[in-house]
């Protein structure tokens, strides 16, 4: 069983990538499911990272970080049998990808740094609350 995620939800990257900025919802949650007190997150969910939130190896041009905002659609993994208003609840773990851009260095002798492109993963860390659990 896992926990609900819920409105306030945090996010992580999953190696080699990591999240230093914030990441928001930009899908609304449920308007009719709550757990202490916070609507709960159903379906697929859609977080939007800023520039400078990502960092990623890839990125060495770019202070390590993404220079372009990057959209995740989180989905659920299937895991949970736990429906909201009919959508696969969504819980702790489950995540999305998506291609993040920042720079890299070119090669010798331009000095000018290059698009680069990375996968990354981002997942749900911290559901928010610890009471309404899957099954």
């Amino acid at each position: 069983m896992k926990a609900l995620a819920v409105q306030g939800c945090t996010f992580k990257c999953q190696p080699p990538g990591q999240l230093v900025g914030t990441a928001q919802v930009i899908t609304p949650p449920s308007l009719k499911v709550s757990a202490e007190g916070k609507p709960c997150y159903k379906g697929n969910i859609d977080v939007l990272c800023p520039p400078g939130s990502i960092q990623h190896p890839a990125f060495s041009a770019s202070n390590m970080v993404n220079t372009a905002p990057a959209t995740f659609t989180i989905s659920p993994l299937g895991i949970t049998k736990t429906k909201i208003e009919g959508d696969l609840a969504l819980t702790q773990g489950d995540n999305g990808s998506a291609t993040v851009q920042g720079l890299q260095p070119p090669p010798p002798p331009a000095t000018t740094p290059i698009p680069a492109v990375a996968a990354v993963i981002l997942e749900i860390d911290d559901p928010g609350q610890t009471k309404a659990q899957s099954n």
